[in-house]
Formats: structure tokens, C-alpha cells, sequence
């Protein structure tokens, strides 16, 4: 156990202070290596695992039943259409317009999409219901109200049911629609709120963090061999233990890139790479020390024994190794994270300096005109574009005179008006990169290196006010 610990504890040493990503990225690499190499770190890996896989399962289950329901409902449509020889080549598309195209009906296009052969990401039945819902419409507007009574509801239902879809962080107010309001399957709400449920959980739990890290490791046995995308993507579905699908998928296909971007030039900077972020990796692999560290320090021989016959004394003497060997990593962790602030600090005064020093007077604060979209520091401006619209967001929030010099800006109070495709989510790392995205701004236009404090947990930022006193 002790010599688990100690070769555990050496290998998260030698990275966990590295600043450049060839150098960070060997030595994580190495350190999961390791872990996975030691059943019982493996064993604490696998763990963490199957509560994402769980979570997997459980919605792959109500993904399945949605399904099952709105097939059922898409049989009665094409029976409510056969029944009234409908026209479908006249019926018009809305919401499956981004799947029909050319010359085939709505109906065409939809055994088309069920067959496989047009190609979506995400869930099937967020596909399937907008199909479903064209079809509806139409016959709808065709006077057929009597045979879709089954799957009609007021408007206060129809409102009820689609507040349960886009969550309690939804912006959004749904009543009824004025095309009807359609309901085809009962479960597809409740696959919604697990997605939502796991999403939340893997920003708070131990094993989003173990999923982030190994992502990272897949991708390292990736990056040398000679793969496309299409190969990354199989050998991430295919992997048995550590299996990847979907956006997860991706996002090991994004770390193979930037892992072989460092492997051709081991000098580049982290701004060379598209979406390895060292200060998440950093955060997330700092969690999954300390849950390998206690596993290791909790993998003995006491569980075999029989409790009941240990003596209190020696139980007592058990609890406080464990409670010593944990209270002392925290220690080395708290420790450590003091230092690598101190050396931030240091850094930073010293890129202040190479601009020049603190060129603006004791007491000079920043202000944020939202007319003219500028950051404004005595006689210098940062204009910031109209098109950068998640930092325009930040802006006519965070700074003076709309909020107090340094006080926090929360991620959830503006992450709801954050640009949004209609096709996607807001990504989990839109505020972060926002945030990012401003201060090299800043630095640039205002001469001011890291005005904005970004802090993970919980997200949120801050102007530094001991830069303005």
C-alpha cells in the first residue's frame, strides 16, 4: 500500500507543476499509465466508470421506450393518412426541414431517416418527433382534428410537458402551438430529464472528472497510430473498458489533434492547441488523485478479516492512519496549490512589467460603455464586436458601473442568454472560454494582463480589484 502511495504520489509530482503541454501531457500520461497498471487504483477507475455507465444505461432504457411509443404513433399517422388518401408530397415542412430534402415526400424522407440513411448525431427520437409533428400539422390543417384526438392536449399540458424537456434553467416560456399541440410519447420527457440529471452530475461528481482524465489517456494510444476520425470514432465505441460514443467520442478525436500538434513541435504553447484546456486537466486530475490516493490507502488485508472480533483499539489505530495518510495529502495538495498560485502571480506581474508596468493611476478603475460595446481604462479602449456576442453578454454585467469593482459574475446568471444554435446546447466550456477570450482582449487593447479572475468552482468570474487600488 505504502509503496502504491509513494509511486503515485512521485509520478502526480513530476507533472502536476509542468506549464508547458508537451511536458504536462508526458508526464499525466505516464501517471495513468500507472494507475491503470495497479489493480486496485484500476479497480477505484472501473468504479467511477460504471456510475457514468449507469447513467448511460438508464437513459439508453427510456431513449428505447420513447422510441417504441412514437413508432406506435408514427403507424397511426400513416393509417390517418391512407385513411383520407392524403397528399403527402403537398404537405408542408417546418420542423424535419433539416432532414428533407430533393424530391421524396415527408413520408419518404422519414423511411429514409428510420433505415439509417440519413445521418444524425444525438438522440433518434429528437429526430423522429419533429417528423411526427410535421405529419401531425398537416393533417391538422387538413381538417382530420377528430382522428389525432389521441394525441392532442391542452395548451397547459402541452406548456407542462415541454417545461420538462428544456429544464428549470430554461429561458424559455412554452404554451401551446399555434401548428397543435401534439404529444407522442409519454417517456421522452423523462429521458430529457435524466440527460439533464447526468449532465449536472458529472460537473459535481468524482467520476466526471475520471471520465475527462481517461478521455485524455484513450486519446494518448490513439495519437500515434495513423487513424481518421471515422477509425477514432470505432476504436472509442469498440473499447470494452473505457468505451466512449457520441460527443464524448469527439472529444477524444479533439485530444488526439492537439496530442499530435505537441508530438510535431514539443515547443508549442497551449494557444497552438484547439481543445485541450491544461487548467481543466489540471483540476480534474487533481480529483482523481485524491480518490486513487485513498483507494490505495484503504486497500488492505482489515476487509477480510472479521470485524466484529477487531478490537476497538485497533480499529481506532486504523481510522487514524487513514484519517493521517488523507489529512497529509491534503497537506502536500494544499500546499502545492499555494505555490503554483504564488508562482501565477509571479508570472503575471512579471508580463505586466514586460508591457510596460502598472501604467494607470492608483484608484483608476475599468468601465464598460454597452452603447459603444467598449471596455474603457482611462485613455485606452478595448472595442469589443458585435458578433462576439457571449462577451458582450459578460460585459454589460461584470463591469463597472452595471456591477462593483470585483464583485463575482456566476456562470447561471448569464449562461441562459450565451448564443445558442438551434441545433446544440450552449457548450460546457462557453463561459470559460468567454471569459478567456476577454482577457487576451484586454491584454492586448488595454495593456492589462489577467484583469478577469475565472474560479471553477463555483464558475465564476470576477474583475481583480487589487489591480485598482
Amino acid at each position: 500500500m505504502a509503496n502504491t502511495i509513494d509511486a503515485l504520489e512521485a509520478r502526480y509530482r513530476l507533472f502536476s507543476t509542468r506549464e508547458t503541454p508537451w511536458a504536462f501531457f508526458m508526464g499525466l500520461g505516464d501517471y495513468l499509465d500507472y494507475a491503470v497498471s495497479v489493480p486496485s487504483l484500476k479497480k477505484a477507475i472501473d468504479r467511477e466508470f460504471a456510475k457514468r455507465n449507469a447513467f448511460l444505461a438508464e437513459i439508453d432504457k427510456l431513449e428505447d421506450q420513447t422510441l417504441k411509443e412514437m413508432r406506435s404513433a408514427k403507424d397511426e399517422l400513416i393509417k390517418i393518412i391512407e385513411k383520407h388518401k392524403a397528399d403527402v408530397k403537398k404537405f408542408d415542412v417546418d420542423s424535419s426541414s433539416i432532414l428533407t430534402s430533393g424530391n421524396e415526400s415527408i413520408i419518404e424522407q422519414l423511411e429514409l431517416f428510420e433505415a439509417g440513411k440519413i445521418s444524425v448525431s444525438g438522440f433518434h427520437s429528437e429526430y423522429l418527433e419533429n417528423f411526427l409533428f410535421d405529419i401531425a400539422a398537416n393533417l391538422l390543417r387538413l381538417g382530420y382534428m377528430e382522428d389525432l384526438k389521441p394525441f392532442m392536449v391542452s395548451d397547459r399540458e402541452y406548456g407542462r410537458y415541454h417545461g420538462k424537456l428544456n429544464g428549470h434553467d430554461s429561458s424559455i416560456f412554452f404554451g401551446g402551438n399555434t401548428r397543435g399541440n401534439f404529444i407522442f410519447s409519454e417517456t421522452w420527457p423523462k429521458r430529457s430529464e435524466k440527460v439533464a440529471e447526468m449532465k449536472a452530475a458529472r460537473q459535481m461528481e468524482p467520476w466526471g472528472a475520471f471520465v475527462e482524465v481517461m478521455k485524455f489517456w484513450k486519446a494518448r494510444t490513439l495519437a500515434a497510430k495513423n487513424y481518421g476520425p471515422t477509425q477514432v470514432f470505432v476504436e472509442c465505441w469498440d473499447d470494452r473498458e473505457y468505451r466512449f460514443r457520441d460527443s464524448e467520442a469527439a472529444d477524444v478525436l479533439h485530444f488526439v489533434n492537439d496530442l499530435r500538434t505537441v508530438a510535431n513541435n514539443h515547443s508549442v504553447t497551449e494557444n497552438a492547441l484547439k481543445y485541450s484546456h491544461i487548467e481543466d486537466l489540471r483540476t480534474n486530475i487533481s480529483t482523481v488523485h485524491f480518490h486513487l490516493v485513498q483507494a490505495a490507502s484503504t486497500e488492505t488485508s482489515l476487509p477480510k478479516l472479521d470485524v466484529a472480533a477487531m478490537s476497538k483499539a485497533l480499529r481506532n489505530k486504523r481510522d487514524q492512519a487513514w484519517r493521517g495518510s488523507v489529512d497529509g495529502f491534503m497537506d502536500e495538495m494544499n500546499a502545492f496549490m499555494d505555490e503554483y498560485r504564488e508562482d501565477k502571480q509571479k508570472q503575471e506581474s512579471l508580463q505586466q512589467k514586460e508591457m510596460g508596468g502598472k501604467w494607470w493611476k492608483t484608484g483608476s478603475q475599468p468601465i464598460y460603455d454597452n452603447v459603444a460595446r467598449k471596455i474603457m481604462l482611462e485613455n485606452k479602449e478595448c472595442q469589443i464586436p458585435a458578433k462576439a456576442f457571449n462577451l458582450l453578454v459578460i460585459c454589460e454585467r461584470l463591469f463597472p458601473p452595471h456591477r462593483f469593482l470585483g464583485e463575482p459574475l456566476m456562470e447561471y446568471e448569464v449562461i441562459s442568454l450565451f448564443y445558442k444554435r438551434a441545433d446544440k446546447d450552449v457548450s460546457p466550456r462557453a463561459f470559460y472560454d468567454a471569459v478567456e477570450d476577454l482577457n487576451d482582449r484586454i491584454e492586448k487593447d488595454l495593456k492589462v494582463v489577467k484583469m478577469l479572475k475565472y474560479q471553477d468552482y463555483p464558475r465564476q468570474v470576477c474583475i481583480r480589484k487589487e489591480l485598482f487600488k
